[in-house]
């Protein structure tokens, strides 16, 4: 079953009325005097992402660990995770690990447009405890609104680019400057400032800003989270030239020279963590976002596939975490833990408490020997026509896996690499028995994961008023939205003037129109008769667009709009363009922000869906 609606029944259900086990070698209970709460001063925390960086590119997981002595000598020194898991592409991953939530709840298919605002973060929580936080280098968790920017999410300053498709030309003013990316003399971004064009290579910049922030917090009086996201090894194949002659002058040899690169920043920023007395008050934490394109190398072996899939080599990347104590160095973790632990095992290990009701899970509970329960793990991405989506059971052992609109496939799950545990053969029965079951879970989880609930409704008893609350994603959520309404008229009401049902202003309007009911989205427009009848009306509509966030992509969108589950209208447009910098503010329900164009008569709760629905039995 592909991952988007084949039905309006959902939108319409709305309108009326994950975890860990216990690994082995942490069921030691954490040290109290370093993570209470009541310390005076709780721990630095840094937390570096690596740019696709597979799990076969950790030499210690390959066996050959001549190419990330830095990295390799830190797995030893700390806790080395052989079963983590993120999503298959950039964006997603860094939605994940910054909210704790899935990045589908979020409106990321991949990309999106950012975490709205109401949205907690990672650095939001530990500004909260009394942390300083900051970031540099690579953010790509949208840039068309400014909302969406590192400072706007808890951040106390940023240093960095917000995608790589600016790093050639940055953006101005008058609109974004999107080109392929580059290493070499990139224009990066201080805070909310306009980018600048920097001298030098781009990890040598980043390097140089990071030591120069550690040289910094050897003063403040707070503890810092610096989350230092790279974008090594991530192509183009442009390592410094210094790690270029080291290898031979081929795709596989550039790709290495860069991990080298890679390598021996990690080595310098821990030199300076020990040169400032730092290290042993720091808790470093090291991680993939996805895994390698393995076009260079074979970056994710054992395991098969490449980033952009959902199977193990797509999103089974390394983890390390380093602590300050003695007890947990060389501690190897077989079981589950995931990119949505992140944040509340850094909220944890920060003294900070995050909202309730996150699929994630604390690994400080674990270092405590609290027992964790075990549920699904989910991912989702792809254009509407071609979904991809993956289930991984509870226990961990089997993987339902649709690639690209093609047909579901049930695969075993290896625990460990060198290990491939053989388990008995599943039946035909039990195999169609586990993948109904499977794909089942996804059709709930995804329907939940899509449909917008952190909203505040405020409308009188005609259900006028306004919707606040997931800004980003009642704009238009990337590639995906839908919002439906019911409307009661008597007969006398119906072929009046202008009448506003629902409006995003400056985005969309949904309203009647004498006769017709007419949704304006930027400039195009698509109407339909409105039925001349009294009683309950569910209007409807959805909308699909392909907004532009690297040089490659179209511009196209389409608008369909829906009556009493039935589609009345659609339009295409091949050449859409979308507001680069557009307000985020109410949803208003039934008139204008003014109070004008009131409907004449009374609406029932909205719903919001961040999915393109089509008509019943479309393909």
């Amino acid at each position: 079953m592909p991952g988007h609606y084949r039905s309006l029944k959902v939108i319409y259900l709305l309108i009326l009325p994950w975890v860990l086990l216990v690994p082995r070698g942490l069921t030691e209970p954490a040290d109290p005097e370093t993570y209470s709460n009541n310390v005076k001063r709780p721990p630095n925390i840094l937390f570096i992402l690596l740019d696709d960086f597979g799990y076969n590119d950790l030499g210690i997981n390959s066996g050959t660990e001549g190419l990330t002595p830095n990295l390799d000598l830190l797995a030893k020194e700390g806790i080395r995770f052989t079963r983590n898991y993120v999503d298959s592409t950039c964006a997603a991953t860094r939605a994940g690990i910054l909210t704790g939530r899935y990045p589908a709840s979020l409106g990321f298919r991949p990309a999106g447009r950012g975490i709205s605002s109401e949205v907690e973060t990672i650095p939001e929580l530990l500004r909260a405890a009394g942390y300083h936080t900051r970031h540099i280098g690579k953010w790509h968790l949208g840039f068309h609104n400014r909302e969406a920017w590192p400072v706007q999410q808890g951040f106390d300053h940023f240093f960095g680019f917000l995608d790589q498709f600016l790093l050639r030309q940055g953006f101005t003013d008058d609109g974004f400057l999107i080109s392929r990316p580059t290493y070499f003399n990139p224009f990066l971004q201080t805070n909310n400032e306009k980018p600048l064009k920097y001298d030098g290579h781009l990890n040598d910049l980043l390097l140089s800003e990071t030591l120069s922030f550690l040289e910094e917090a050897r003063t403040l009086e707070e503890p810092w989270f610096l989350n230092l996201w790279t974008y090594l090894p991530h192509t183009p194949l442009q390592p410094a030239d210094r790690y270029k002659s080291r290898f031979p002058n081929t795709e596989k040899g550039l790709f290495m020279a860069m991990l080298a690169q890679l390598d021996e920043m990690i080595g310098k920023i821990k030199s300076k963590l020990e040169q400032a007395n730092m290290l042993s008050s720091t808790i470093i934490i090291i991680a993939g976002d996805n895994g390698g394109t393995s076009q260079h190398r074979d970056s994710n072996a054992p395991f098969l596939g490449a980033k952009m899939t959902f199977t193990e080599g797509s999103i089974r990347t390394p983890l390390i975490i380093k602590m300050p104590e003695q007890k947990y160095q060389g501690v190897l973790v077989d079981d589950l833990f995931s990119y949505l632990d992140y944040l509340p095992t850094i909220a944890s290990f920060g003294g900070a408490t995050p909202q309730d009701n996150l699929p994630g899970r604390d690994l400080l509970a674990v270092l405590q020997g609290r027992s964790i329960d075990e549920n699904a793990l989910f991912c989702e991405s792809g254009p509407i026509e071609l979904s991809s989506w993956s289930v991984l059971s509870a226990d961990g052992s089997y993987r339902l896996s649709q690639h690209f609109g093609n047909a579901p496939v049930l695969t075993n799950v290896a625990a460990r690499a060198e290990k491939n545990t053989a388990r008995p053969a599943l039946s035909d029965e039990q195999r169609r028995h586990l993948t109904q079951k499977l794909t089942a879970d996804y059709m709930e989880w995804h329907i939940n994961s899509r449909s917008l609930k952190n909203l505040q409704i405020t409308a009188d008893s005609s259900g006028v008023g306004s919707v606040t609350g997931e800004g980003l994603q009642r704009l238009m959520a990337f590639k995906g939205f839908a919002f439906g309404i019911s409307i009661r008229l008597e007969d006398d009401l119906i072929g009046q003037g202008r009448q506003i049902i629902a409006t995003q202003p400056g985005y969309w309007a949904l309203a009647l129109q004498g006769n017709a009911v007419e949704l304006e989205m930027l400039g195009v427009t698509v109407e339909s008769e409105f039925p001349a009848k009294a009683g309950c009306v569910e209007v409807a509509f959805s909308g699909y667009y392909g907004h532009q966030t690297s040089f490659f992509e179209n511009k196209n969108a389409e608008l369909r709009l829906f009556l009493d589950g039935r589609q009345v209208a659609f339009t295409e447009m091949p050449d859409f363009n979308s507001p680069d910098k557009p307000e985020v503010g109410p949803t208003y329900l039934g008139q204008l922000p003014d109070g004008s164009y009131r409907i004449n008569g009374t609406l029932g709760q909205p719903a919001f869906v961040n999915e393109y629905i089509l008509s019943d039995g479309e393909e």
